[in-house]
């Protein structure tokens, strides 16, 4: 309850595991996300992050990111075991070099 009105609870897993500093090196329980956000998506599997290439600044807010954010979207692929900066796209993603 908020406020006196009922919550609906939450889909997925807690993330309340990761406050506690015992499980500081656990492993996730995280094995698969999907996320998007203003026309951009990324899939999160065991490691691997394949997303969609951002298309503008975060500060620029006015006007579409994407006009066609179905048909027009350039994947980027990432290990992130390896790379956890995203600064190294796998070699099968189909992002322009």
């Amino acid at each position: 309850m908020v406020d006196g009105i009922k919550q609906a609870p939450f889909e997925g897993t807690s993330l309340a595991y990761t406050f506690d500093e015992k499980n500081a090196k656990a492993p996730t329980r995280h094995k698969t996300q999907y996320f998007e956000m203003f026309g951009q998506w990324a899939l999160y599997h065991e490691g691997w992050l394949l997303s969609t290439q951002v298309n503008r600044a975060p500060w620029e807010v006015m006007g579409a990111a994407n006009p066609d954010p179905l048909n027009n979207q350039v994947l980027e692929l990432y290990n992130l075991d390896k790379d956890f900066s995203q600064s190294r796209t796998s070699p099968t993603s189909n992002r322009p070099r």
